[in-house]
């Protein structure tokens, strides 16, 4: 309120990852998951091609790097926002037998369920507390599903729900998934692969903001 007049709040922008995402960091981090161990990944990382030519999981992991500097644009605060169906889902699939599936989509990675809690609450947890908009309750009903899978339809119904009344919203859903990025959605959120998103963020973060300069820095010998 200024002088009698209502001021609008300025805009704000939030990502909400899919639970692919997640997975990449998991199998790249596998026996050590520790915040600096991910920090220094990001940073080793910074100057290789986008999208990695190598290996898909590196993006995964540049994607949520980049997500950590609070900043959409030097006045836009971006959010990063969760749900307790990520949390479920990423724990179900980090857990999940690697074989025995009738699909691909059927298997997970194995881990045994205090390895996948110390993924969770070593490196989601800590994501979440430094840089979280906020948090989904409950099971949230799938979104634009047709076309969209149940589980595709969750993710982007979290991005729906996420954000708070006091500001308008800028929204994004990062996902590996094919099918997820290429469907024809009426909706105003937008979706893209990791590779995109950085390249995406690296165009609006401000050149002065340290973090950014890590992930667009060449490495010096």
């Amino acid at each position: 309120m200024n002088g009698g007049l209502w001021t609008p709040r300025p805009p704000r922008a939030l990502v909400v990852f899919d639970v692919n995402v997640y997975l990449d960091v998991a199998r790249l981090m596998v026996g050590n998951f520790s915040w600096d161990d991910f920090l220094k990944r990001a940073s080793q990382h910074a100057s290789d091609p986008n999208p990695h030519t190598l290996n898909a999981q590196i993006d995964s992991l540049r994607a949520l790097a980049i997500s950590l500097t609070g900043r959409y644009e030097p006045d836009c605060a971006l959010e990063v926002w969760f749900g307790r169906h990520l949390d479920d889902t990423t724990f179900h699939k980090l857990t999940q037998a690697i074989e025995g599936g009738e699909l691909p989509e059927d298997c997970g990675l194995g881990w045994s369920d205090d390895d996948a809690n110390d993924f969770l609450d070593n490196f989601v947890t800590r994501i979440r507390k430094d840089n979280s908009g906020g948090f989904i309750e409950g099971e949230p009903v799938a979104y634009k599903s047709p076309p969209l899978d149940h589980e595709d339809g969750c993710v982007l119904a979290t991005a729906n729900l996420a954000g708070t009344e006091d500001f308008s919203y800028e929204k994004f859903c990062v996902t590996r998934d094919r099918g997820f990025r290429t469907a024809s959605l009426k909706t105003e959120i937008t979706v893209m692969y990791p590779h995109e998103w950085v390249a995406h963020m690296r165009s609006k973060l401000n050149q002065g903001n340290p973090l950014h300069r890590m992930m667009t820095a060449a490495t010096t010998p």
